[in-house]
């Protein structure tokens, strides 16, 4: 709740703020919260908003700086506390995170989010018993709360009683057959007691009522540890961290024509990354909720071209040879590269970082193969 005394004019840049937050817009919304404090540099909302979008931004160590602001200001207040709480527990102090949210459940002891939260702390630490009271208390205060149901079933399943959180997951879809989150629970509930055929129909349900959530990471991942399938988790957790998507290739430089093919292949492995971890998330069956179309559709297309310079090398090497061979791998590898970025690379900017990239590459390469046909004449001779 906004201060009565804060300045119409700093207000106005927390309005802003809050909506730039509910937008993801993190650092527009940092901007906005720094502006409303350069008129209220005290007010203790502003320094609260602020540290949340540093949180969210992993700006850690300013954000410390200002939650101890916030919170030598107003002591009482219980947001302060759940920021610090935030805060201690991205750096993994749990003892010190728990100190925070109860004393923020101590400032508002109705406020449900406090009591999932703490839940989810405590689940964090393996205190079973203390996270499925901590969850039944937060569902007491609000039966809708969307946190506590899962602190809850993961609580239960922990304490062996998995029939118990199918009840709460049938009862909580019977209630909103359109809620993707009740699909997910139930696919998580459904991995726990080993039925992985429900579990997945579950979490694609749950995909397909909201592909903006990573439904897969948030539950498909935790569900496969809670099914003694850790090392299988950890391996999809690990695909699904790779950097793939669009962005990755930087713009060439003056070294990429310098170190010829080197470049190239460095080059080619960040594009590879995306298509490979796809063709392995596509033959895994929770993998497979994390693929989008673009994802396959670009796998497809770099599978082809690569599957047609395989074959066109194969071909030079039973035709003309060992170096042929080489030289249409090489030529291969290069169009194979510039497919790679023209797939990954951001819509707005495309045709430029295609062209550029297609330069740089071509020129290394005329450059070594030019370097090596003089060493070769001069050896020669």
């Amino acid at each position: 709740m906004i201060g009565l005394s804060m300045d119409s004019t700093a207000k106005l840049h927390y309005k802003r703020a809050a909506v730039l937050i509910d937008e993801g817009r993190m650092q527009d919304a940092a901007r906005e919260m720094r502006a409303g404090l350069a008129i209220e540099p005290e007010d203790p909302d502003l320094l609260i908003g602020l540290a949340t979008c540093l949180l969210g931004l992993e700006e850690l160590d300013e954000a410390e700086v200002v939650i101890s602001a916030a919170l030598a200001r107003a002591p009482g207040d219980p947001c302060a506390h759940h920021a610090h709480f935030v805060l201690l527990q991205e750096r993994g102090d749990h003892e010190g995170a728990e100190r925070a949210i109860l004393q923020a459940i101590e400032l508002d002891p109705d406020e449900p989010q406090y009591h999932a939260l703490h839940s989810w702390l405590l689940l964090e630490q393996e205190r079973w018993d203390e996270a499925l009271g901590a969850a039944d208390a937060a569902l007491a205060l609000d039966p809708f709360d969307e946190n506590a149901p899962v602190g809850r079933a993961l609580a239960l399943v922990s304490l062996g009683r998995a029939e118990e959180a199918m009840e709460d997951a049938r009862r909580k879809l019977a209630a909103g057959p359109d809620d993707p989150t009740a699909h997910a629970l139930a696919g998580l509930t459904s991995m726990a007691s080993g039925d992985h055929e429900a579990a997945f129909a579950c979490l694609r349900e749950a995909q397909q009522l909201d592909p903006t959530k990573d439904w897969l990471r948030d539950f498909g991942l935790i569900g496969l540890g809670l099914a003694g399938r850790p090392l299988y988790a950890a391996l999809i957790a690990w695909l699904l961290g790779l950097p793939r998507g669009t962005g990755l290739t930087p713009e060439p430089g003056r070294r990429t024509g310098l170190l010829g093919p080197v470049a190239l292949l460095g080059t080619l492995g960040r594009v590879a990354v995306r298509p490979f971890t796809t063709a392995v998330l596509r033959a895994s069956r929770y993998g497979r909720l994390a693929v989008t179309p673009a994802d396959a559709s670009a796998a497809r297309v770099f599978g082809g071209v690569l599957a047609f310079v395989l074959l066109d090398t194969l071909v030079a090497v039973l035709a003309g040879g060992a170096i042929a061979a080489a030289v249409v791998l090489v030529l291969g590898l290069y169009v194979l590269a510039v497919t790679g970025v023209a797939l990954d690379a951001d819509p707005w900017g495309r045709r430029r970082l295609v062209t550029r990239v297609a330069v740089a590459h071509a020129a290394g390469l005329a450059l070594w193969a030019g370097v090596m046909a003089a060493v070769l004449v001069i050896v020669g001779s």
